[in-house]
């Protein structure tokens, strides 16, 4: 009785849910994270108005981006004034790691000119 009570339901959720060969394969593979965070934003944040350090943090993340994805890497993810980047995770590269390093040091540069740009404000 159960089996006949349950057969329908069982027919309809095998033609919504995707099979196995449907489903993303998934790969192991190293991958090279670069974490960035714009130091003294928040103290910063206290001196300007709010569309001052909206359109400073926007801008910064914008450049910051670029710099990222000029040496082939994604960012993931947005956080207040951080940034979550990867390189290596669409196509792994011999040089992944030497790469998020020049994007790392290209980033430090990226900030001493912002805080340079900051400070005569």
């Amino acid at each position: 009785m159960v089996d006949l009570a349950v057969a329908p339901l069982i027919a309809r959720l095998a033609a919504v849910a995707p099979t196995l060969h449907d489903a993303p394969v998934q790969t192991l593979r190293q991958v090279t994270i670069l974490f960035l965070d714009v130091a003294g934003s928040t103290a910063l944040s206290q001196h300007l108005d709010p569309e001052e350090i909206h359109a400073l943090m926007d801008g910064t993340l914008e450049r910051c981006t670029s710099i990222v994805a000029v040496r082939r890497g994604r960012v993931l993810q947005y956080a207040g004034d951080s940034l979550l980047a990867v390189l290596g995770a669409d196509l792994a590269r011999e040089d992944d790691a030497e790469r998020a390093v020049r994007a790392g040091l290209a980033l430090v540069e990226e900030g001493r000119a912002q805080g340079a740009s900051v400070r005569r404000l």
